[in-house]
């Protein structure tokens, strides 16, 4: 099944605080100090190339947490980007579902790391099964299926921004769109 992208002329709708934050078009604005002091930054999700950890190593040493995507995929990376980041981005359709996802975490986990339960565009079945991982984490961002023009699911129930896995009685919360 084939689910076309929102076009970008319906943008997904802004939380009224990154509305009221972002009120200015944003992109090569700042200054690098401002930049690098927007206390609501929260992290920097791979900011250099893959496979350049020594970069990363030397970024982590700056005022914000450096998050690892591309240079940690699977479990298997996490021990050299241990030593180069503070978080680690998992993602199931990059690591290969919830089981990879959880060897994923614990093994960032056992390396001290943080980590971050992330999605690329994609429907509301598999970000169901990163919701149910989110508790894990101390950094969320499952939006991806905001960005679909149709969802072909219906997930996890989502209210203001919440992951209520309260209001799912069985399985990972996932139906067919009606």
């Amino acid at each position: 099944m084939t689910s076309k992208v929102r076009p970008p002329s319906q943008p997904p709708a802004a939380s009224p605080t990154a509305r009221s934050t972002l009120s200015q078009p944003t992109a090569a604005s700042w200054s690098r100090a401002a930049a690098v002091n927007a206390s609501w930054i929260s992290t920097v999700e791979q900011p250099i190339p893959a496979d350049d950890l020594e970069g990363l190593a030397a970024l982590s040493d700056g005022p914000l947490p450096i998050a690892a995507d591309e240079s940690c995929v699977t479990a298997a990376d996490v021990p050299q980007a241990a030593g180069a980041v503070d978080v680690v981005v998992v993602k199931l359709m990059k690591c290969g579902g919830i089981r990879p996802a959880l060897r994923q975490i614990l093994a960032a986990k056992a390396h001290g790391l943080e980590v971050m339960i992330g999605c690329m565009t994609e429907s509301a079945a598999s970000i169901a099964g990163g919701c149910h991982l989110a508790p894990l984490a101390e950094y969320v961002d499952l939006d991806g299926s905001l960005l679909l023009a149709e969802d072909p699911y219906k997930g996890v129930p989502m209210p203001d921004g919440r992951i209520d896995l309260g209001a799912v009685a069985a399985g990972t919360g996932v139906a067919p769109a009606e």
